[in-house]
C-alpha cells in the first residue's frame, strides 16, 4: 500500500496544486512490460497517490511514453524530455515516480531533474515519501538515490558480460561463423563442405599473396565474373550461404578474419564513448588492435592460412591505407557535399596550372567496386550560397557528359583530334552540332585555333568579343555549358599564349595613331615622362584614353594646350625633389 509519512501535506501548498502533477511510468524493456504487468500498474496507481495528496484528477497527467527504454539516457526517451520540457515551463507542481531510479538512471539526467525542480519548486514524490529539492538534506538523499541507480545499472550490465567473458576463455562462446567455416552439432567448428565457398576464398588469399592490394583482388574477381560467398545473419539460425558481387570491403572482411586463420578471437571491437552516434544513445564501435583482444586462441580450429600469412596480411592491409596530409585550400563545401546520385560525401582535390582549383568528385564506386567514378565537379567553391543557385553539375551524370559530348562531336568526327606531333588538343563541349573547339598549336594564330566555326582566318583580326559572337552563333560552348563572352576569350589568349589583335601588327607602337591619338610610348616622349607615370595618370584619370578592349593598345587624346602645363609640372616636381634631397 503506498502511504505518506506524518508531516507530508504540509510541503504542499496551494501554488504546487494549482500546477500539474506528472507521473512518470517506465519499464526497460518490452519484455518487463509484458511479463511484468504487476509493476506496470503499480506505477499507474500513483494517481490515487497524486490525488491524496490534493490534486483534483483533472490536473493530473500520466506520462508513459517510455515504456519499454532503458533509463541509461535520455536521448530516446521522449517521455523524460516531455517532462523536463513541463518543469522548464513552470507547469508541474509534483513529479511522482515508484522510485528514483524510474526516472534516470545516469547521474546527468538524475542531476538536470533535481536541478529544475530545485530552480522552479517543484515536489518529487516515490512511493512513500515526499521530497523537496530546494531542502540541503532532501537533495542530499535524491543525489545519493540518483548514485545507487547509476551503480545498480553497472552491476546489472556486469554480471551477464563477466559470465560471458569467463565462457570466451575457454573457446566455448559461440560466436557468428563467416561463411568458409560451419559449427559441427558437436560444439566445434570445421571448413564448409561446400567446396566451391572453399576454393573461392582460397583464390581471394593466393591473389592477394600475388597483388598485394585488396582492390587489385577486387577487380580481378569482377573481371572473371566471380562472386563472393557471404553468410548473412538475419533470422534464427543455422543461416545459409548466400553469393553477392565481390567488392573491396568484402575481400577486406576476408583479410582481417582471424577464424579463417584457425584463431578463435573475442573482443575484436569496442564501443568508444567519445563516438556517439547523432540522436541516438548507442555509441560506435571501433577495432582493436591484435595485441589487445581479450581472448585469442591460435589454432583453435582448421583454417586457410597461417597466423603468420594472417599478421602479414594485416601489416600490407594497413601499408596500402592512402594517408593524405590535410593542406590549405578554400573550398567551402570540403566534407559536406554529398553526391546526388548516391548520396556518399565527396571528396576534393585541387587541379589548375597553381593547384588552387578545387574539384569535388565522388570516388565510392570506383574504390568500391571498381565501377567509373560516379561524377566530378569543379569550381563551385566561390558560388554564391544562395537558393537560387544550382550545382548543375552535381547533377550531370558520367554517362550524360559522354552522350552529351559524342552528340557534339556528330556533325564533325574530326573534331578534336591531334593534328600533327606538336598539336594539343582541348576539347569544349559543345551544342547537340555543334562544332568542338581545340587548342592552338605553338606559334599558330588565333583563326588557327578554331577550325570549321566559320571563322577561320577572320579571327586573326577579330576582338574578342566579336570572337566569342561569333562562337555562340555558331553554337559552341564553354566547359561548363555557358555562352562565349570576350573574358572568356581573353582568359583563353592568356592561358595559351595568344596575343591580341594589335593595330599596327606585329610592329612596335609609333608615338602617334593615324587618328592623331598618342601612344603610351609617344605620350611619355612628349611629357618626359616614364611608361608607368602614364598608366599611373591614365588610372587616376589625369590622362584621356581608351582601349578597344583589353589587350588592345592605349588611344590617349593629348591636345598640345595639356602638354605644356603637365610637362612644367613635371619639371617643378623633379626641382624640388633635388632641393629637399
Amino acid at each position: 500500500m503506498l502511504t505518506a509519512p506524518d508531516g507530508t501535506p504540509e510541503r504542499v501548498s496551494t501554488a504546487h496544486r494549482a500546477k500539474l502533477a506528472c507521473i512518470y511510468v517506465r519499464q526497460s524493456t518490452a519484455v518487463q512490460v509484458r511479463r511484468h504487468q504487476e509493476s506496470t500498474e503499480l506505477q499507474y496507481r500513483l494517481v490515487d497517490r497524486a490525488a491524496g495528496l490534493g490534486w483534483p484528477r483533472e490536473r493530473i497527467t500520466v506520462i508513459d511514453d517510455d515504456l519499454g527504454k532503458s533509463g541509461a539516457s535520455s536521448v530516446e526517451r521522449h517521455g523524460f524530455q516531455r517532462l523536463i520540457a513541463e518543469i522548464g515551463l513552470g507547469k508541474a507542481g509534483l513529479v511522482l515516480s515508484l522510485d528514483g531510479s524510474r526516472l534516470a538512471r545516469n547521474n546527468h539526467d538524475w542531476h538536470q531533474l533535481l536541478e529544475l525542480c530545485s530552480i522552479f519548486g517543484v515536489l518529487i514524490a516515490g512511493g512513500e515519501r515526499l521530497y523537496g529539492p530546494g531542502a540541503y538534506h532532501d537533495r542530499l538523499l535524491l543525489g545519493l538515490s540518483g548514485i545507487m541507480s547509476e551503480a545498480e545499472l553497472h552491476q546489472i550490465r556486469m554480471r551477464p558480460h563477466q559470465g560471458e567473458r569467463q565462457k570466451a576463455a575457454r573457446g566455448e562462446l559461440r560466436l557468428p561463423s563467416p561463411a568458409g567455416l560451419v559449427q559441427e552439432r558437436c560444439g566445434g567448428i570445421a571448413l564448409n563442405p561446400d567446396e566451391e565457398v572453399q576454393a573461392r576464398l582460397r583464390f581471394v588469399f593466393d591473389k592477394f599473396r600475388g597483388l598485394q592490394s585488396a582492390k587489385a583482388v577486387m577487380r580481378e574477381l569482377r573481371r572473371h565474373g566471380l562472386p563472393l560467398p557471404v553468410r548473412p545473419i538475419r533470422g534464427p539460425a543455422p543461416h545459409q550461404v548466400a553469393w553477392v558481387p565481390a567488392d573491396s570491403s568484402r575481400v577486406l572482411h576476408i583479410l582481417h578474419n582471424p577464424a579463417y586463420a584457425g584463431t578463435y578471437a573475442y573482443g575484436q571491437r569496442r564501443r568508444d564513448p567519445a563516438r556517439r552516434r547523432a540522436g541516438t544513445a548507442r555509441r560506435a564501435t571501433v577495432k582493436v588492435a591484435v595485441e589487445q583482444w581479450p581472448v585469442c586462441l591460435r589454432g583453435a580450429h582448421p583454417g586457410y592460412i597461417g597466423w603468420e600469412e594472417f599478421m602479414a596480411n594485416q601489416a600490407r592491409s594497413a601499408g596500402n591505407v592512402a594517408r593524405h596530409a590535410p593542406r590549405r585550400g578554400w573550398a567551402l563545401l570540403q566534407g559536406i557535399a554529398v553526391c546526388g546520385r548516391c548520396g556518399r560525401r565527396m571528396g576534393v582535390h585541387y587541379s589548375g596550372p597553381h593547384g588552387d582549383y578545387p574539384v569535388y568528385h565522388c570516388t565510392a564506386d570506383q574504390g568500391l567496386t571498381g565501377r567509373p567514378r560516379c561524377q566530378r565537379c569543379g569550381h563551385c567553391a566561390r558560388m554564391p550560397s544562395s537558393s537560387a543557385c544550382c550545382w548543375r553539375p552535381l547533377r550531370l551524370t558520367r554517362s550524360r557528359w559522354r552522350s552529351r559530348r559524342r552528340s557534339a562531336r556528330g556533325g564533325n568526327p574530326g573534331a578534336g583530334a591531334p593534328v600533327g606531333p606538336q598539336a594539343r588538343t582541348r576539347p569544349l563541349r559543345g551544342r547537340t552540332g555543334a562544332p568542338a573547339v581545340r587548342r592552338r598549336r605553338a606559334g599558330e594564330p588565333l583563326g588557327g585555333a578554331l577550325p570549321r566555326t566559320g571563322l577561320g582566318g577572320e579571327a586573326a583580326g577579330m576582338m574578342d568579343r566579336e570572337i566569342a559572337a561569333t562562337l555562340n552563333a555558331g553554337g559552341a560552348s564553354t566547359a561548363h555549358g555557358t555562352s562565349f563572352v570576350g573574358e572568356n576569350v581573353r582568359l583563353c589568349r592568356k592561358r595559351w599564349g595568344i596575343p591580341t589583335v594589335k593595330i599596327n601588327g606585329v610592329d612596335a607602337n609609333p608615338a602617334r595613331w593615324p587618328d592623331g591619338s598618342y601612344s603610351v610610348q609617344g605620350a611619355a616622349a612628349a611629357l618626359g615622362v616614364a611608361l608607368q607615370t602614364v598608366f599611373k595618370w591614365l588610372r587616376r584619370g589625369r590622362l584621356a584614353g581608351r582601349r578597344l578592349t583589353k589587350g588592345r593598345p592605349w588611344l590617349i587624346t593629348l591636345p598640345d594646350e595639356q602638354i605644356a602645363p603637365l610637362a612644367a609640372q613635371v619639371r617643378r616636381t623633379r626641382r624640388s625633389t633635388k632641393e629637399a634631397s
